[in-house]
């Protein structure tokens, strides 16, 4: 029981955790972009849908461990929440190998396919 509720646990932090990201990968809705590029009548470009991102996906790495029936149910919440919106696509990767923290840790190390998003068990989170 109490491990069910971990896992349950995690996932709720995790989904808070990625809404979070998705939310602070946001812009300002207000009329001058941060390099202040705005057209004649003070409008953005990005606001008239001439930029030169729009109908592209900011693309997010996400790694998780979950390799039994936790992985499956993640992958649901991600496809829900890339079909939910037009602006971030999550790519959700499940490394089940026995050594995920080595393997993020290599990851975070040398910048190769770096996550953007991961899943850890707060007693691997460094504290120093």
């Amino acid at each position: 029981m109490k491990r069910s509720m971990q896992k349950v646990t995690a996932v709720i932090l995790m989904v808070i955790l990625v809404a979070l990201a998705a939310t602070a990968c946001g812009g300002n809705n207000n009329n001058t972009k941060a390099n202040g590029d705005t057209s004649k009548n003070g409008t953005t470009n990005e606001a008239k849908g001439d930029n030169s991102t729009s109908g592209k996906k900011t693309e997010l790495l996400f790694w998780s461990p979950f390799s039994g029936s936790d992985g499956p149910f993640m992958k649901k919440i991600v496809d829900k929440y890339n079909s939910s919106q037009d602006k971030y696509k999550i790519k959700f990767v499940i490394q089940p190998n026995g050594e995920y923290y080595k393997q993020l840790d290599v990851a975070l190390s040398t910048g190769k396919e770096r996550p953007d998003l991961m899943i850890m068990n707060v007693d691997q989170v460094p504290t120093a």
